[in-house]
């Protein structure tokens, strides 16, 4: 236990903070917890003031204005005044420049309270005074290293404007490996809990809200780094984050843009941590997608076919017209489902012109197909089961755009139609 406080004094940047905390961490080993604290104290004072100053230093206001105050009041020696600085410590730290959060706050309060216990003669009943424990001594040491004395002087606001601004550059990052060691060397390095809240706050709104102008690329990129780099905080936030920005879309727009975050990036998987009722409303959504969405189904029907995301797709593509079908702008391949889906309306063709139109349609759709081999009985079958389809003069050209593919061949197509008894001129 000794040891670890030894490793907790290594993790403070500031120096003169550092010596004060190895102060108290002495007095702490030498049995004197009340002493131990009141260095605590006065470690994590004047950490707060030179993260104050350094913040000053960077052009921040509201930081300059304190450290001029505090300056003046060191200059003419204002004990009422330093008092009064110091009593409002907490209040700046978690108000003005948002170094700690609110339960970080509430350490803090304890602290000061602490520390005027120890200052002070100070007694529990008339014949008990207040005495410190080394319990309470090293959960303030421990308390003070975590949420203030190892963190960088950054402000919330701040460095979320310094993250955003630097997202939105010319020089931002394109390779997620990259982008995890640009934020790593930023502020998000070492982020008070309201910053790495805030940003992923900032990067879900740009993966869910059509208005929002950050490119979505990058926004993916920075929320898998920011898993990645931090893993506790992110399990501690993102589901919180993620369940009330995700319940808040009803916009038909929005419902579009967030169909994809339920599922990209992979490594964020957001749906996951969704509600039941988000999901319930989600699976609706899709099962009853407007036509101007068909196209980013393909992403949803190469999900595991148990997935509910998978089975809501597939139910909006049993229903898809061929109109819909022949109309979509399919990202990369065919889903086997669309396809299997023109096959079936092209069963049910009660026309020669009908089964020319949508023959024409499978033509098309076969030079983005994915193994179109799987296909071609199904598709022997259909035809010989419609007269309008072995009628039709599209069928010859279709059965030559299979013969086509390298993994068919003329032959093979040649010698299925043999084996399904059909007669139709392809050489």
């Amino acid at each position: 236990m000794l040891a670890d406080l030894d490793e907790l004094v290594m993790t403070c940047s500031d120096p003169r903070s550092k010596a004060y905390l190895k102060e108290s961490v002495q007095c702490y080993k030498a049995g004197a917890y009340r002493s131990s604290v009141v260095a605590c104290w006065i470690a994590v004072a004047f950490d707060l003031v030179d993260k104050i100053r350094e913040l000053a230093a960077l052009g921040d206001k509201q930081a300059q204005e304190q450290i001029s105050r505090f300056d003046r009041i060191h200059a003419n020696n204002d004990i009422p005044g330093a008092l009064a600085f110091e009593k409002e410590l907490p209040s700046m730290a978690l108000n003005k420049f948002e170094f700690v959060s609110h339960l970080e706050h509430l350490d803090l309060i304890r602290l000061v309270e602490d520390r005027n216990r120890c200052a002070h003669p100070s007694q529990v009943s008339e014949d008990q005074v207040f005495e410190a424990s080394a319990e309470l001594a090293r959960l303030h040491i421990s308390n003070s290293v975590r949420s203030i004395l190892s963190q960088r002087a950054t402000q919330s606001k701040a460095s979320l404007s310094r993250l955003m601004g630097e997202m939105e550059s010319r020089y931002f990052p394109t390779k997620s490996a990259d982008v995890y060691k640009f934020l790593m060397a930023g502020p998000l390095g070492k982020p008070t809990r309201s910053l790495y809240r805030n940003f992923l706050h900032v990067l879900v709104i740009a993966l869910t809200r059509h208005e929002v102008t950050l490119n979505r690329s990058r926004a993916s990129h920075a929320l898998v780094a920011a898993k990645k780099m931090h893993p506790e905080l992110w399990q501690e936030e993102f589901p919180v984050v993620a369940q009330k920005l995700v319940s808040a879309v009803v916009l038909e727009d929005d419902l579009a843009i967030t169909t994809d975050f339920l599922i990209f990036p992979k490594d964020v998987n957001t749906w996951s941590y969704l509600s039941e009722l988000d999901r319930l409303k989600f699976t609706n959504y899709i099962s009853n997608a407007p036509a101007s969405l068909l196209g980013e189904l393909e992403y949803m029907l190469d999900l595991p076919h148990d997935h509910p995301l998978y089975i809501s797709a597939k139910a909006r593509m049993d229903k898809a017209t061929i109109e819909e079908l022949k109309s979509i702008a399919w990202p990369f391949f065919i889903p086997a489902e669309a396809f299997l889906r023109t096959l079936k309306i092209y069963s049910q063709a009660k026309s020669f012109a009908a089964a020319n139109e949508i023959g024409k349609i499978i033509r098309g759709q076969m030079t983005e197909l994915f193994k179109p081999e799987r296909f071609l009985k199904d598709f022997l079958i259909i035809a010989k089961s419609n007269d309008q389809i072995l009628g039709s003069n599209e069928l010859p050209n279709v059965l030559k755009s299979f013969a086509s593919v390298k993994s068919i061949g003329l032959d093979q197509v040649l010698e299925l139609l043999g084996e399904y008894g059909l007669s139709v001129d392809i050489t």
